[in-house]
């Protein structure tokens, strides 16, 4: 593995070897991947993200990387909804032909983001070019 420059952030898949949970997280090396997480190196697999081809949104191919993401519970994309926000697009009849109305209508939420295949949306990623990525991690972290 080569070692990363200096001031360069790389996408780490980290796996817990005792516990086997894993996680994905932004550092400068994998030794801060795993000290981020509060496990000790000894104790964590990491695996760097690599780019793989893939098709993007405009019908291009280019070099992209999985990261999580959250997801919009009524169709197939990303919710950009902040955190402590309740989804404007929520259901709230208890009825269910007004509840259906009601979901349909979610479709036209100002919260959604990127689009995903089925296969995606089961496992919460999405994937976008490294530099997005490692953008949008390091705005999420605490």
């Amino acid at each position: 593995m080569s070692a990363p420059k200096e001031g360069s952030l790389q996408i780490y898949e980290v796996t817990h070897r005792n516990t086997g949970h894993q996680r994905i997280t932004i550092a400068g090396t994998p030794y801060d991947a795993c000290k981020f997480l509060g496990w000790i190196i000894g104790d964590c697999f990491v695996k760097e993200v690599k780019p793989e081809r893939h098709k993007t949104p405009d019908h291009q191919t280019g070099l992209l990387v999985h990261i999580p993401c959250r997801l919009c519970f009524y169709q197939y994309a990303e919710c950009r909804l902040p955190k402590p926000e309740q989804c404007p697009c929520r259901p709230h009849s208890p009825e269910l032909s007004a509840w259906i109305k009601e979901a349909h209508k979610a479709h036209l939420c100002d919260f959604v983001g990127q689009s995903l295949t089925h296969q995606d949306y089961e496992k919460c990623q999405k994937w976008l070019p490294l530099s997005d990525a490692v953008e949008e991690m390091t705005s999420q972290r605490p």
